[in-house]
This record gives C-alpha cells, structure tokens and sequence, in this order.
C-alpha cells in the first residue's frame, strides 16, 4: 500500500521535469530562431551601408576632380556655357523641339 502513494509522488515529478524540459527546449529553440532573424536583419543592413559608403566614396572621387579642376581656364568656360548659356561668336545653337 505504501508504493502507490510513493509512485503517485514520481509520477508527478516525472511529469513536471517532463513539462520544464519542454519548456526550456522551447524557449531555446524561441531564442535560436529569433537570432537567426536578427541576424539577416543586421546583415541586409550592414550590406546596405557598405553600398552607401561605396557610392559615397565615388561621388568623393568625382568630387575631388571637379576640385582640382577648379581655377582652370577650361573649368570657367565650361561652367560659363552650362550656367549662363555662353557661346563663341562662330558657334551656333541648334535647338530641336521633339513632339
């Protein structure tokens, strides 16, 4: 008569460490899954950023030549034409309208 109380116990306890192990399978498997997430979040944005400092650093170099052009009787006379519509004497405009 006294194992029945006693296999009731373990029973029990069998099914509660049963119930936890579930349990904290669960939350790591929660934890895997929402770090594998993150991770392709956090790698589509460093790639996105690494394209934008790309860009950056052409428009840079782009920069730094229309710097060193600067000063030069070919950077006034280009400026001059694409700004103000200047053009040389013996020059003519030809403009199309396109319809």
């Amino acid at each position: 008569m006294s194992s029945k109380p006693n296999r009731k116990k373990n029973d029990i306890t069998t099914r509660i460490c049963t119930f936890l192990m579930v349990l904290i399978t669960a939350g790591f498997c929660f934890a895997m899954v929402n770090n594998l997430i993150e991770k392709r979040r956090l790698t589509a944005e460093r790639d996105s950023i690494l394209r934008d400092i790309e860009e950056q650093e052409e428009l840079m170099i782009l920069y730094k030549e229309e710097l060193a052009k600067v000063g030069t009787d070919e950077y006034y006379e280009y400026m001059a034409r694409k700004y103000l519509g200047y053009i040389y004497p013996d020059e003519h405009i030809l403009i199309y309208d396109i319809r």
